[in-house]
């Protein structure tokens, strides 16, 4: 998905192995913000709203390109607890409530983005 990432947006993004510390480049980041100026308000906010449901940009805008569907952007934004469960289990219902609110917060966004997108280029 970086790989696609990178291609659509030429950018030049890697994999970072420290939360506190972002390798994105000046550059990089006003590719993408001149990418999503082109966007209007409504659909930035629904945007915005998968972004903070799965905290990655990249996996909200594949989604937004259907490149992937909202069910694998979850899926992927949850590795790290996916691990800790299949290594100590799961809490019965708390996980699965946590997965499910998650993909029901990015689908509503991505619905919301999706419209506001298609309602902005038909006018």
């Amino acid at each position: 998905i970086l790989a696609w990432f990178n291609s659509e947006f030429n950018t030049n993004i890697v994999p970072s192995q420290n939360l506190f510390e972002t390798k994105v480049s000046k550059c990089d980041r006003l590719k993408l913000h001149e990418y999503l100026k082109t966007h209007s308000f409504e659909t930035l906010m629904g945007l915005k709203f998968c972004m903070d449901s799965v905290k990655s940009v990249v996996l909200s805008l594949a989604a937004f390109k259907q490149l992937i569907n909202c069910e694998s952007a979850v899926q992927l934004s949850r590795l790290e607890e996916e691990f800790q469960i299949s290594k100590w289990g799961s809490v019965e219902w708390a996980h699965e409530w946590s997965r499910l609110e998650t993909l029901n917060r990015f689908t509503a966004g991505l619905l919301f983005a999706t419209h506001c997108s298609e309602t902005h280029y038909q006018n």
